[in-house]
């Protein structure tokens, strides 16, 4: 587990799941608001002839729940980044450098 591996302390780890456990509401209403109006963009594209002013309109909202869904998950990186120490950000940078996934050992 990543966790192990780069150190992180008992406290850390309950600090870690508390801010998660705040922001998964969040996360999930933004999930679904994006899968909502991205169903509802292609709903509008579906017909022979569209309405450009409203696919228009929906593709508007579609951006929009997508911007803020990565601003929260933007959010969550950069605290988490700031939360480890540097000699924990060296080892997950170590243990995930080949493409993001933390190796088995």
């Amino acid at each position: 587990m990543a966790a192990d591996q780069i150190g992180l302390t008992q406290e850390q780890r309950e600090t870690f799941r508390a801010h998660v456990k705040k922001i998964q509401p969040k996360s999930n209403e933004l999930s679904e608001r994006l899968t909502h109006e991205s169903a509802a963009l292609s709903a509008l594209a579906r017909p022979e002839r569209v309405y450009e002013a409203a696919l228009t309109a929906q593709l508007d909202k579609v951006l929009v729940a997508e911007r803020d869904l990565k601003h929260l998950h933007i959010g969550l990186l950069a605290w988490i980044k700031n939360f480890l120490t540097p000699e924990q950000q060296a080892k997950l940078k170590e243990i995930t450098k080949d493409g993001g996934a933390p190796t088995p050992h």
